[in-house]
């Protein structure tokens, strides 16, 4: 059997290498922004889905399993995407001094030969302490989170005292959950 990751998120590669077998990396060319028209749960679901769809075509019905996922945040109801400018960022992470913010992970485990297609959606929440302009200032200038959803990546706000509490899983925070790729693989 080979082993498809269908991204190439350095985040979704660290988290893929803790399941301990030979994998790919191929990245499934979608353009996620096409479907943010939905709420924040259906995009993460139909973008996963999206993805592994769109690399089945190129392994055919061979033994191959491809899994690929989409991690969004979610604060009063609206979707928080990358932010567009440094003062973006640091307006963003400020919106979530001492509330709670919703992570949306889809995950897609597509066995090839079958044509199966297994989809999850996990919520999470990240529960975040009071912030100061100050600490925030210092994030973004520090992390420049320009290239990161919601304008955050868990670890680095985890070391620097933002986070109050997270319940859900941690690795479909980071970007796919590593949970139900083991359930379907083993």
């Amino acid at each position: 059997m080979q082993l498809v990751l269908g991204s190439t998120s350095p985040y979704k590669r660290k988290l893929f290498e803790q399941l301990h077998v030979p994998f790919t990396v191929v990245d499934s060319g979608i353009d996620e922004t096409a479907f943010h028209q939905l709420t924040v749960a259906e995009t993460v679901r139909v973008v996963s889905e999206a993805k592994a769809r769109a690399l089945l075509p190129k392994y055919g019905h061979t033994d191959t399993v491809v899994v690929t996922a989409d991690v969004a945040g979610e604060l009063d109801e609206k979707f928080l995407g990358k932010p567009t400018s440094r003062q973006d960022a640091i307006d963003t992470i400020l919106s979530y001094s001492d509330r709670e913010m919703f992570i949306w992970t889809g995950t897609t485990v597509a066995f090839t030969a079958t044509e199966e297609f297994h989809t999850d959606v996990r919520k999470a929440v990240i529960h975040f302490q009071p912030l100061t302009l100050e600490q925030v200032t210092r994030y973004v200038d520090e992390k420049n989170p320009l290239d990161k959803g919601g304008s955050i990546a868990i670890e680095e706000i985890e070391d620097r005292g933002f986070v109050r509490s997270i319940t859900g899983e941690r690795a479909a925070i980071i970007g796919l959950s590593l949970e139900f790729v083991r359930t379907m693989l083993y």
